[in-house]
């Protein structure tokens, strides 16, 4: 898909469906704030959710705008140094695995 063809598709169902849209999680903070761009153009802002991931600078401003909802710092350092003490603790794969891996992640939101 050619750079702004998402978010012009975006747009084209936002203002089909708009009032039928709860949230919008994005992959990551650049897609969010595409969405939110289009969220506002289609005059939707405050009616959903828009959630991005990575946290960057540019997310966190959106934020203390009022615009993006929320962004997921997964925080990539602490959780490969997660993984990789999980590796060395020596778990053989076909056993002894649990059912959950907790890994350190900050959420930062909209007090809007």
């Amino acid at each position: 898909m050619a750079a702004g063809q998402g978010a012009y598709r975006l747009l084209q169902l936002l203002r089909k469906y708009g009032s039928k849209i709860d949230a919008i999680v994005a992959l990551n903070d650049e897609m969010a704030l595409g969405a939110i761009r289009a969220v506002m153009e289609a005059g939707l802002l405050g009616e959903m959710f828009v959630i991005g991931l990575d946290a960057t600078q540019d997310a966190l401003a959106s934020i203390r705008a009022g615009q993006l909802t929320a962004t997921l710092n997964t925080n990539h350092a602490k959780w490969a140094a997660s993984c990789v003490r999980f590796v060395v603790s020596g778990p053989h794969p076909a056993r002894d695995l649990k059912r959950e891996i907790y890994s350190p992640s900050t959420l930062s939101i909209s007090r809007t």
